[in-house]
């Protein structure tokens, strides 16, 4: 039953109200007829919710449809209005209502209400639940959004946790502890807990987290795109390719070409990814020697392969018979695979992400090429602009104490070699304990 109820996807207004019970002082007022009520049940019985969920219906029936369904909506949204006095209302048609081409959207527009309406255009007949929770999210961070000066602290956004979401409050709790830990503030997660008030605020905090791309991966873009905040990608990237090339991609001439490639890459040396990083990021594109921005890519660049090779590896060791469970009850191949295959990889995949990073650490010869050993005589900046300033890496701080004749500098490069062995030690040894403490062998 768990997973059959788990493994439903229902119609994009569903993930609308996804959002929108996930949310505070958001009402979502949905043009429908009386038999599309039933999401209601998603939320009281599932959630265990004391309340109900921040939506009205017009529940117009089949005899009013020779009638005025348009004076319905406007009546539903005027008394929403009245009495919840939401911070911002979102307005749409389910998937029988699309089909009388009432435009709410429109409607809400000529009513005057003093609040912020965002109209939703949720192809019902194409697109399925998360699109639509994606959609929305999109769209009231595009209305509400408005530029800000960043936080003095360094801060993210959590983005992505909806009202039933699998574990989702949970996630934002540990990520957010863990950033507390490393002295990076929370500015706002939304959509679960945050209201229309929070989203106005999301430019001021220097990146966004991206937990899951299926719900807030368009307003992570837009958000770069207009207010210039970057977003984590580098393991989704390598894990997406993974997933991709081991349960999606086709068996043809170029997925064998980009797997034959894949596998060379992994055996290249690793100087080879700085002469990429010096003839692309700095020649091509500009971009300024000893950065850590030009460091990084070029780092994301050479762990890139053994996180697909070790992710592809622990998808593979799934048991066929678990993709064939979820697809006996109805799921899609992609329900299949990120809601049951991925979660019991998982740890294989975070092994060989954290092997990668360790891999990274210590590397020493591909940041020569690209001038990571500039002398830093000043802390560096806090903030983005931190990230295209000269700055130098511990491997090559080493070398360059090891170097110097004077004796000063032998207690510097033996402190320097215990903390960075220390680190790489500390990063091997997690990997063997999650490898251990969650792996399961079918």
């Amino acid at each position: 039953m768990k997973l059959s109820v788990w493994t439903y996807e229902g119609p994009p207004h569903v993930g609308a109200m996804r959002v929108a019970t996930g949310m505070t002082g958001l009402h979502y007022v949905l043009h429908a007829p009386q038999g599309d009520t039933y999401a209601d049940l998603l939320f009281t019985m599932i959630e265990r919710r004391d309340h109900r969920p921040p939506v009205t219906y017009t529940t117009f029936q089949a005899r009013d449809l020779g009638a005025d369904t348009a004076n319905l909506f406007k009546t539903a949204l005027q008394a929403a209005h009245d009495r919840f006095q939401p911070q911002a209302i979102i307005v749409g048609a389910s998937c029988t209502a699309e089909l009388i081409q009432d435009d709410p959207g429109g409607m809400a527009e000529t009513m005057g209400i003093p609040v912020p309406i965002v109209p939703l255009e949720l192809p019902s007949y194409q697109r399925k639940e998360n699109f639509g929770a994606d959609e929305t999210f999109f769209q009231l961070v595009r209305a509400l959004a408005r530029p800000c000066d960043r936080t003095d602290q360094p801060s993210v956004n959590l983005l992505g946790p909806t009202a039933l979401g699998f574990r989702h409050r949970d996630d934002v709790a540990e990520i957010t502890r863990m950033l507390a830990e490393m002295g990076v503030a929370v500015n706002v997660a939304a959509p679960m807990g945050a209201t229309p008030k929070d989203l106005e605020r999301l430019p001021a905090a220097h990146a966004n987290v991206m937990l899951y791309p299926e719900t807030c991966e368009s307003a992570c873009r837009f958000l770069e795109r207009e207010h210039g905040m970057p977003y984590t990608r580098t393991v989704p990237i390598g894990v997406g390719a993974a997933i991709y090339l081991e349960e999606f991609a086709p068996k043809n001439r170029l997925t064998d070409f980009i797997e034959v490639n894949i596998n060379n890459l992994a055996a290249v040396p690793s100087i080879v990814f700085g002469l990429l990083g010096l003839a692309v990021f700095i020649n091509l594109f500009g971009l300024p020697r000893s950065a850590p921005l030009v460091g990084g890519m070029v780092l994301a660049l050479m762990t890139l392969p053994t996180v697909i090779i070790s992710a592809r590896a622990s998808l593979k060791a799934v048991p066929p018979s678990i993709r064939e469970a979820a697809l006996g009850v109805s799921a899609s191949r992609t329900q299949a695979v990120f809601h049951h295959v991925l979660p019991l990889a998982m740890p294989g995949i975070l092994t060989g992400s954290i092997i990668g990073l360790a891999q990274a650490l210590g590397e020493t010869a591909p940041l020569l090429m690209i001038g990571m050993v500039a002398f830093i005589a000043d802390p560096p900046t806090l903030g983005l602009a931190g990230f295209t300033e000269p700055a130098t890496v511990m491997p090559v701080q080493i070398y360059i104490w090891s170097s110097s004749a004077e004796r000063a500098f032998e207690a510097r490069t033996a402190a320097a070699i215990l903390a960075l062995l220390t680190l790489l030690i500390s990063f091997n040894a997690v990997a063997i304990y999650l490898r251990c403490r969650f792996e399961r062998r079918w």
